[in-house]
């Protein structure tokens, strides 16, 4: 209960001292052992040894996941060889489970957030070497090198203003500096790990979209010297050639024109009734007012989500099968996709895969930052937001459960609200 109670005040962004959650954490452990123990004593078994073990990485993923140690707070878990993250480090996770699975995705992504953000002036330095890079991304580059370097040297103030820069260089550079940090974290997880465990946290990151893949696929296969993850990899590498095939098959389905949106401008359409738009500059405060224009009399249900979002495939799905029930209500369900760490043409991939009808808009992701912002939301996707039929914002129109209440149920509360 204390644990949930500090997570909801995390995300209402309210102070919380690192000490109070780690000693709340590490008694949540303590108390979960009591009761393994209770249990094993009862149940007697050769293997009992393994409740623990699963036990253990599920106190360290709640460590390792928690809003408090993302980048975001300026208060990182532990350096490498202290108190608990040596405990992340040390652990061997011998269960086929959810909490093992899930810890050994954590730590590995918590080692790469920690590894890019300490290290970020030296990829920054290389990047200023290329020559096409516009002069306010060589200005960000530079920023982003004093500040960072003044932060590793202790200068905490900087924190707020270098992670703004961190992050917008993450977004808008991504392929850049993926070329030059992954290598680099592949030889570090080489330098903390024995071989096997550092393959395995390396196939971690076998994420996003298949041409995503197959560049991190070329840069893995060098480092890997387990003969199963090698297995792994090559046939890894033959599915994702195939979706890459089948890619360029689905984007010849777009094809051009599409009925006028403003303040969009057109893409294209395809035959399965998606109209495509993009949106690169627009007054954030603006925006959905002008889109709403469109749809006279109508609320709008909005979809933001992104590429590389897990989730959102099966969120996409689930609003279109909303859509279907509300088809004679006063509602225009819109899908907008963040342009954040993604192309436009990966967007259009992702669109033509999916197949879902209706109104789709490639939005840049400053725009959709400020427009999550207004609302008091946090750039999570997938989020869903209602707006009424005046243009206001109304949150309780969808509740927490949105996505599993059911069509019915989604049909019946949004009555009183279009």
């Amino acid at each position: 209960v204390n644990l949930k109670i500090l997570t909801t005040q995390a995300k209402r962004n309210e102070q919380v001292a690192y000490q109070d959650f780690l000693k709340i954490c590490i008694e949540n452990w303590k108390a979960h052992k009591r009761i393994d123990s209770a249990y094993i004593a009862t149940h007697p078994s050769p293997y009992s040894w393994l409740i623990n073990n699963c036990t253990q990485a599920y106190y360290l993923n709640e460590l390792l996941q928690s809003p408090y140690y993302r980048m975001k707070t300026n208060d990182w878990l532990g350096t490498l060889h202290s108190s608990p993250i040596q405990e992340c480090i040390d652990y061997k996770g011998y269960c086929v489970s959810s909490d093992c699975i899930l810890f050994y995705s954590s730590l590995t992504f918590y080692l790469f957030n920690q590894f890019t953000y300490q290290h970020a002036p030296e990829f920054y330095k290389e990047l200023l070497l290329l020559k096409a890079l516009p002069d306010h991304q060589r200005q960000l580059l530079q920023q982003g090198i004093q500040l960072g370097e003044r932060y590793n040297q202790g200068d905490k103030k900087v924190y707020t203003a270098y992670y703004k820069i961190y992050k917008e260089l993450q977004t808008t550079l991504t392929e850049p500096l993926e070329k030059v940090y992954t290598p680099r974290f592949l030889s570090y997880l080489d330098s903390i790990f024995p071989p096997a465990k550092a393959d395995l946290l390396k196939m971690n990151l076998l994420l996003g979209d298949p041409e995503d893949k197959q560049n991190l696929i070329q840069l893995l296969q060098p480092s890997l010297k387990t003969p199963w993850c090698l297995k792994i990899l090559k046939d890894e590498l033959i599915q994702v050639q195939k979706e890459i095939a089948q890619q360029q098959q689905d984007l010849k389905i777009i094809q051009s024109g599409t009925t006028p949106l403003p303040p969009c401008q057109n893409v294209g359409k395809t035959d399965f009734g998606a109209h495509l738009y993009k949106v690169e500059k627009y007054k954030a405060k603006d925006f959905l007012t002008a889109l709403q224009k469109n749809f006279p009399g109508k609320a709008l249900i909005i979809d933001f989500w992104s590429t590389w979002c897990g989730w959102c495939p099966s969120a996409l799905q689930t609003s279109h099968e909303y859509k279907q029930a509300l088809k004679d209500s006063p509602v225009e369900f819109i899908y907008i996709c963040t342009s954040s760490s993604t192309t436009e043409t990966k967007w259009q991939t992702r669109v033509a895969q999916l197949k879902i009808p209706g109104i789709h808009i490639f939005l840049d992701t400053h725009i959709c930052q400020k427009i999550l912002e207004q609302y008091a939301l946090k750039e999570v996707y997938p989020t869903i937001i209602f707006i009424n039929k005046e243009g206001k914002y109304v949150p309780e129109a969808l509740s927490k459960n949105y996505l599993l209440d059911g069509a019915e149920k989604v049909k019946t509360r949004l009555q009183a609200y279009f």
